[in-house]
């Protein structure tokens, strides 16, 4: 009688899978340049050095992005020589992919100094790069930008330029922009209204709706009124742990209706997030000076010093 196992066929091959994959994770392949990829490189990806040559590679525009894009990823990408790289492939490279990859780098980096080229690249004859570049003036602008910005949010053929333009005109607080904004609350697609009225609202401090007939006082005015003050943020009643962040967009809230300055405010503790518990002590309402300031019992009290103007006492 042969010997019978109750083993099944996986058991078996388990240990040759395992090595496979072993095998295949621990040797060397070869990669799209030609190269050896090792398995550090699959784990942590290429290195600083292979990212720098394929980003300025001249023959190969999918290796230039996938450089420029891991470039960028990195803090130490965002810093010089490599910026002055990406506004050069923005400038003068034919690949639109290319240049898109360039200017959401300039964005991510925020450095002023790129602005302008930034602001260039909104003229550029793909849309992919034009509304990169309107996406990355939210974040890295100057004043000469909103002029470029005024023109795509109204003229562009693609509504998500136009969109990604009315969000990045809240940077400027300007009338012309305010009339351009109010003009694009006309536009066919909600995207564009949706981003024009929050710019509007962010710009004059308050909300006056979707219509353009009720932004025509602030449009047809000379110039903007001085901005509302925002209120104090107060976090939603489920953030016990006071988690959330104030909303960007500043508060509609008058500055004279701003309550005055009281005690400070109960606190309740960690775990009452439904704020259900009360402080259980007012506090007190006697004024400083009322204070008593008689010493304790055993303590000697020091007169005061006696004033030299004062007459001194009689002599015995």
């Amino acid at each position: 009688m042969g010997l019978q196992t109750s083993f099944p066929i996986t058991y078996y091959l388990l240990p040759i899978a395992f090595f496979a994959l072993l095998a295949s994770l621990t040797g060397c392949s070869k990669g799209g340049d030609g190269g050896s990829v090792s398995m550090a490189e699959r784990l942590t990806g290429p290195s600083p050095s292979k990212l720098a040559a394929w980003a300025f590679d001249p023959n190969d525009p999918d290796r230039r992005r996938q450089g420029i894009v891991g470039l960028s990823s990195r803090d130490w990408g965002l810093k010089e020589p490599y910026l002055k790289g990406y506004a050069a492939l923005l400038k003068t490279d034919k690949d639109p992919l290319v240049r898109a990859a360039a200017v959401r780098a300039l964005g991510r980096a925020q450095d002023l100094t790129y602005a302008p080229d930034v602001t260039r690249a909104l003229l550029d004859a793909d849309v992919n790069v034009r509304q990169d570049a309107a996406t990355a003036l939210d974040k890295v602008y100057d004043a000469s930008s909103a002029t470029a910005l005024r023109n795509r949010a109204l003229n562009d053929a693609d509504q998500d330029v136009r969109a990604s333009s009315c969000r990045a005109l809240r940077h400027h607080r300007d009338i012309s922009v305010v009339r351009t904004l109010v003009d694009c609350l006309s536009d066919k697609a909600f995207s564009v209204r949706y981003h024009a009225h929050g710019s509007l609202v962010a710009i004059v401090g308050k909300d006056l709706g979707y219509d353009p007939q009720d932004w025509a006082d602030v449009a047809g005015a000379r110039a903007l009124a001085p901005k509302a003050a925002a209120a104090a943020y107060e976090p939603p009643w489920w953030d016990w742990m006071r988690v959330t962040s104030p909303d960007k967009e500043p508060s509609t809230r008058p500055a004279s209706t701003a309550p005055k300055a009281a005690a400070a405010a109960y606190e309740p503790p960690w775990w009452d997030w439904m704020r259900v518990t009360r402080p259980t002590s007012q506090p007190s309402t006697m004024p400083a000076s009322a204070a008593p300031t008689a010493a304790p019992k055993g303590d000697v009290v020091t007169p005061k010093a006696a004033d030299p103007a004062a007459p001194g006492a009689p002599k015995r």
